[in-house]
């Protein structure tokens, strides 16, 4: 490439990149996730170059570039503005104002345009951002994983940053996926997303994507199955930059060091290393749920708790929830994941919910809640068993302490796999999962636990559960 005498190359993964961004510069997307290995180009592409040629196109606009640092962000706007100075004028014919010494902020001759940088976290209080480029939100794992950072972080995109964007306006996130409550993550459970397979469908036939959809691009180092570019399973990204020798060493440095660590930042695949019990490769998500005459058992079971806490809380701050976790099982038996539901109300709201979420599921859903043994429970029981007359409800006394229920599930999930249908909840169930039992938050836990004890075939205590021949 002329502009980096060289340096810098635009390899195949980088073209399905550079494509995004020209659709992104067409208004074709507005919103993208990029998500690739260090020291493979992404930013050099994203954070130095587009801007530059969006500015080229669009010198009326403002671009915006923020970071984990405001210094570091500085330093692309630096990189950008010296590309500007050098090459718009041969280009585009225009240049940088000549009073533009900061390479926080700097301003195009002639016309309202320009480009600032900040730091993630910071203010962009009164500035307009016709491109919003957020690069490395998150400094370090330790930040990433911290609930404090990370509500820290999205409350400053939901507040300061989206807030920029005019209605046309673009937005690009470029990140290593420490974690799964991560910006990214974040945004992948609240947001609409899909997957830059997807969109170059919907783009090759004409069509947009919805302003406010997320498109997704992840390039893992070393390919999995269905890569978009085609590879082979264990093939490396790029060769030339990273052959995968030097991969597979890195891979095995990490791991001695941080188990999580290769996964997260050259996968892309963002593991817990806190809890012991659920893996996040017991899980597989799917696009739809068996059709109700294979269906075994179909069942959702109650956690209960009558906690209100106020939406504004980070949930990291949150006590304990009401949790319903609905199960299928075929009569092949696959175990299915159908809907996860946890919110912090009191009690008449709680029951308002249960009752909708019935309502929602229908009559062929089998519901349960734990009942204490005391006649409080009793009344409980009999208080629910009106609320849901018409409904299969019963209470269901528990036995042995949380992880000791939770054990049958995570062996089934170990030797057999779980199906989840891919919903919003996804992140927020593998977040509290695979962190169970150090986790904060075991409420989505036990109601899955109450639901397999009801939905599979009673075993003798010591009988294990059998690996079910074809699955996985």
């Amino acid at each position: 490439m002329v502009t980096s005498n060289d340096r810098w190359k635009l390899y195949p993964h980088l073209r399905i990149l550079d494509d995004l961004l020209l659709h992104l510069e067409s208004r074709n997307i507005h919103r993208l996730m990029t998500y690739m290995p260090p020291q493979h180009g992404k930013s050099w592409l994203i954070s130095k170059y587009f801007p530059v040629w969006y500015l080229g196109r669009h010198p009326d606009d403002r671009v915006i570039l923020a970071s984990y640092e405001a210094d570091f962000a500085a330093s692309w706007g630096s990189a950008a503005k010296t590309i500007f100075e050098n090459w718009a004028d041969k280009i585009f014919g225009l240049h940088v104002k000549h009073d533009s010494k900061s390479k926080k902020h700097w301003d195009i001759e002639g016309h309202e345009g320009g480009m600032d940088t900040a730091g993630a976290g910071g203010s962009q209080t009164g500035k307009r951002a016709n491109f919003l480029d957020i690069d490395d939100p998150h400094k370090n794992p330790q930040e990433a994983r911290s609930p404090i950072f990370q509500e820290r972080i999205e409350d400053w995109y939901l507040g300061a940053a989206d807030t920029r964007l005019p209605k046309d306006g673009l937005m690009n996130l470029t990140q290593t996926r420490w974690d799964e409550l991560d910006l990214g993550g974040r945004i992948l459970e609240n947001e609409d997303h899909i997957t830059a397979e997807e969109a170059f469908e919907i783009l090759k036939n004409g069509g947009r994507i919805p302003r406010d959809t997320w498109v997704v691009l992840k390039f893992p180092a070393i390919a999995t199955e269905h890569d978009i570019l085609g590879r082979k399973p264990g093939e490396a990204l790029c060769p030339d930059l990273f052959p995968i020798d030097v991969l597979k060493g890195k891979k095995k440095r990490m791991d001695a060091r941080d188990p999580g660590m290769f996964e997260a930042l050259y996968q892309q695949d963002p593991v817990s290393i806190e809890g012991s019990m659920f893996k996040k490769d017991y899980f597989h998500k799917v696009d739809s749920l068996p059709p109700v005459p294979l269906r075994k058992a179909d069942l959702r079971w109650w956690d209960l708790a009558d906690i209100y806490v106020p939406e504004d809380v980070p949930i990291e701050k949150r006590g304990a929830a009401t949790a319903g976790v609905r199960l299928i099982l075929t009569k092949d038996l696959k175990l299915y994941v159908a809907d996860v539901k946890e919110f912090w109300k009191e009690d008449d709201e709680v029951m308002k919910e249960i009752k909708t979420t019935a309502q929602s599921d229908g009559y062929n859903v089998e519901i349960r809640t734990p009942q204490d043994p005391a006649q409080a429970g009793k009344s409980q029981v009999s208080i629910y068993s009106k609320l849901l007359r018409g409904y299969a409800y019963d209470g269901v006394i528990e036995h042995g302490d949380k992880e000791a229920r939770a054990k049958p599930v995570a062996l089934w999930g170990k030797l057999n796999g779980i199906y989840i249908l891919r919903a919003t909840w996804n992140t927020r169930f593998l977040y509290v999962c695979t962190r169970f039992p150090r986790g904060r938050h075991k409420d989505i836990i036990d109601a899955m636990s109450g639901s397999f004890s009801e939905i599979m075939p009673e075993q003798e205590e010591d009988e294990e559960i059998e690996i079910i021949p074809g699955l996985f």
